[in-house]
């Protein structure tokens, strides 16, 4: 999954707090498409990559 841990914390300009919004609401969008696509799966290629379908399901 991905994380995020790339945000800026300390504002540099007057635009950052807009930027680091615009950031986060793409990287939760990115983490929600892959949760997405995790549920679509089969529980056989779930079973393939080591992740069972409650794991999925905890995420949600």
């Amino acid at each position: 999954m991905t994380s995020i841990d790339t945000i800026q914390t300390t504002p540099t300009r007057p635009t950052s707090l807009l930027r680091r919004a615009l950031t986060r609401r793409a990287q939760r969008k990115a983490l929600l498409r892959q949760l997405q696509k995790l549920r679509e799966m089969t529980d056989e290629r779930l079973d393939d990559m080591g992740i069972t379908r409650e794991q999925v399901e905890r995420l949600f």
